[in-house]
């Protein structure tokens, strides 16, 4: 009857007790006006305002979210204040009866995004708003609390998710999302059971206005390239993604440990990347570099949630650049945890231990040595830590087929699951870099001894690894193998494996638009004796 509670304890008590319910709100139901008319003359002057929570409207009617919080996807529902009216002053009520305990989302709180399909609220009423508290705080005491006393932390933080959830009203926009959601954001879960960039990342998305935009920002620039938008199209919404993303760097409390800021660095890295080499301009790979290397814990290769995930994007994009520029790697890997047995039910961690590897190969192999015997103990240690990750990899990492003929120039090996395909990409590229660049390979021997080294130690893990990509039909796992294969394929010498590279890169570059333009160029020069070197001096 919306009538004020009474507690007949506490009004028998001798004893003056405070009302702990003087200037609490309560939600006025639009389904009982009637009751209302009553229960207003029946309290007469002593009654309180019946006015609305604006909070609680929000969820309930999706018009009052536009009235009071602006377009669908503003996010001024964060900052939802409880205003209290005016209430009689002549109950009291026991401090211990606290089921009453009225709760609002406090402005100030960034909450999670739980799994609410458990969630059950029976009706409306069942929600009750009232004086604000730090949901944070009631996170962290014990869980003993009365289901009437607060909202659960995974209640509130739903009624936060669909109180300012966007909803995509525009056709072009919803073409364009569902070309990420479809097609670029998986390209991105090569190493990702839970498919993080093409679920999780979108539901994110809806919430955050930054990593929306750069979800529609790298989608539309490949739909731009594959004839299917304008480049005034890609052009907005690449600014829309700009302009939210550079204040947030600096608002954010920790940005490094933000899941939608690191999601959205990889993503619209990921777009960056769609250019040739001369075109790259890096800005994202650098952006993405100080928001990773700025965390206060180290990167393990078992962190498999969004953040970690986005983190051995973000190291496999950087590997990308280490072979077009024979480089070393930007990502100081001293922030990487060095996990020698990754635990063996995480089957993407062997995947990510090995993009560690490669990544300390290029180092390795490019960086700047003192001496040749310096040089050789580090790619002696690196062969060792390389060969005991294929040594101690689960079964899951072998292949369901493989199936090598003498006619066949490079066999067809095909895996479970693609961070498998990544895995093993990475395994047969270390393996052909190190043997490159040992300074205890063969150069004054005989001829015999320097090509059996080099058929044994860089031409077969080479054909190896053209085998492992080129029998993947997954684009993603595709983009990550065209730069090592090309690399490792500078030194075939075989008209056939040259023509099957080149077929291979082109025909993967006019299906996807992904830029293999500058690797098949160089490679045509360096057969051909027109290019000493991948990269000229």
């Amino acid at each position: 009857d919306r009538s004020l509670p009474v507690c007949s304890s506490c009004a028998k008590t001798n004893r003056d007790a405070e009302c702990l319910y003087v200037g609490i709100k309560v939600r006025q139901s639009r389904y009982s006006a009637k009751v209302q008319q009553l229960s207003s003359r029946r309290r007469g002057k002593d009654d309180f305002t019946g006015r609305r929570s604006d909070v609680f409207m929000s969820i309930i009617d999706p018009c009052v979210v536009r009235e009071h919080c602006g377009p669908p996807y503003h996010s001024n529902t964060r900052h939802a204040r409880h205003i209290p009216s005016k209430s009689p002053t002549n109950c009291s009520r026991r401090s211990s009866d606290s089921s009453h305990q009225n709760t609002l989302i406090p402005a100030n709180v960034e909450l999670p995004s739980p799994d609410c399909s458990n969630l059950e609220i029976s009706s409306p009423s069942a929600i009750i708003y009232g004086q604000q508290r730090d949901l944070r705080s009631s996170q962290s005491t014990s869980k003993d609390h009365s289901s009437t006393d607060v909202l659960s932390a995974s209640a509130t933080s739903c009624l936060h998710e669909i109180s300012i959830r966007r909803s995509v009203t525009g056709s072009k926009e919803a073409v364009v999302f569902e070309f990420y959601i479809a097609n670029a954001g998986p390209w991105l879960d090569i190493v990702s059971s839970a498919q993080h960039f093409g679920q999780s990342v979108p539901r994110l998305a809806l919430r955050e206005p930054v990593l929306y935009y750069a979800c529609l920002a790298y989608a539309s620039h490949v739909m731009t390239l594959q004839g299917q938008l304008t480049p005034e199209d890609e052009a907005e919404y690449h600014d829309k993604a700009f302009g939210l993303l550079i204040p947030l760097l600096t608002s954010r409390p920790v940005p490094s440990q933000d899941a939608a800021l690191l999601a959205t660095s990889v993503i619209l890295r990921m777009s960056e990347q769609f250019a040739e080499l001369a075109e790259d301009a890096q800005h994202h790979l650098n952006g993405a570099f100080s928001l990773f290397g700025n965390a206060h814990t180290k990167w393990s290769p078992s962190r498999l949630d969004v953040g970690g995930t986005a983190f051995w994007i973000y190291l496999r994009e950087s590997l990308r650049l280490c072979f077009l520029n024979e480089q070393t790697c930007q990502f100081n890997l001293d922030l990487i945890e060095d996990d020698r047995d990754p635990l063996i039910n995480l089957d993407e961690a062997w995947a990510n231990r090995m993009t560690y590897l490669l990544a300390r190969t290029c180092n390795i192999c490019w960086g700047k040595c003192s001496s040749r015997s310096i040089l050789q103990a580090g790619i002696d240690q690196l062969q060792g830590l390389v060969e005991n990750w294929q040594e101690s990899l689960p079964e899951t990492y072998q292949p369901w087929y493989h199936h090598p003929k003498p006619t066949d120039v490079f066999s067809t090996i095909r895996y479970l699951s693609t961070w498998h395909v990544i895995g093993w990409q990475q395994f047969f590229a270390a393996r052909v870099l190190l043997a490159v660049y040992s300074p205890n390979r063969p150069t004054d021997g005989s001829m015999s001894e320097i090509n059996q080294y080099l058929h044994s130690k860089i031409l077969a893990p080479a054909r190896a690894l053209c085998g492992v990509c080129m029998s993947s039909s997954d684009v993603g796992s595709n983009i990550n193998g065209t730069h090592l294969v090309a690399w490792c394929g500078q030194f075939f010498t075989g008209r056939e494996e040259q023509r099957l590279l080149v077929k291979h890169l082109v025909e993967f570059m006019d299906k996807t638009k992904w830029p293999n333009q500058t690797c098949f160029e160089r490679l045509q020069r360096i057969w051909s004796g027109q290019r000493k070197g991948w990269v000229e001096a």
